[in-house]
């Protein structure tokens, strides 16, 4: 049975959607494709998802190549090897990519390179999404939003506006504008990805979802 999922039920921390490096599928299976992640459509004869699903990776380290490369880690503190092999070998998200930072990589698999390293081929930037923004701070972020808030995320008044963008909110505009430079831009950016994704059920896979 397909399984329901209320707009507040999604969170981060559910590693069934959002699992860590070492619960990934691999894009070589040894056995046809794994179970857990995907399924055979008779009546289209192909493989595809059962449901959504989503890494999360928290760059550690830029490392100098031909492609953009790094190394990051999982919500586990595992390492995870990243490199993109897009068609633009500088694509904007890679060069705006630094320590500190978090990547969300929709339909994440596992990669044998030919050097022997697994870790994360991205063949398409159009599933990964980049946040300005520790792993820590964007599990906060979810956790802010699925708080139902009733107070100014910067002076805790009572809050009588909202973020148009991401919905944290805010006693005044004053307290808004005086929030955004200093921390809410870079914050908005992840919760506005969030509400994007609490927007459908991440058990029912209808098609591939770009960021």
């Amino acid at each position: 049975a397909l399984r329901s999922q209320s707009s507040m039920a999604l969170d981060l921390r559910d590693k069934e959607l959002f699992p860590t490096f070492g619960q990934l599928p691999s894009d070589t299976p040894d056995d046809g494709y794994d179970v857990d992640y995907f399924e055979f459509d008779e009546y289209s004869g192909v493989i595809e998802p059962i449901h959504h699903w989503c890494l999360l990776v928290e760059i550690t380290e830029v490392v100098p190549y031909i492609r953009p490369t790094y190394y990051g880690k999982d919500v586990d503190g595992t390492a995870v090897f990243i490199v993109f092999y897009t068609d633009d070998r500088s694509p904007q998200i890679a060069r705006n990519c630094n320590v500190g930072d978090t990547l969300a990589l929709m339909y994440a698999e596992t990669h044998m390179f030919n050097d022997g390293q697994v870790g994360i081929r991205v063949d398409s930037d159009d599933y990964v999404k980049l946040f300005h923004s520790t792993l820590q701070g964007v599990f906060q972020i979810d956790e802010l939003l699925n708080s139902k808030m009733t107070s100014c995320h910067l002076c805790d008044k009572p809050a009588k506006s909202q973020c148009i963008n991401c919905e944290v909110k805010y006693c005044s505009k004053d307290c808004q504008v005086a929030d955004w430079k200093p921390r809410h831009k870079d914050e908005c950016r992840v919760g506005k990805c969030i509400k994007q994704w609490k927007s459908f059920n991440w058990w029912d896979f209808d098609d591939y979802r770009s960021l």
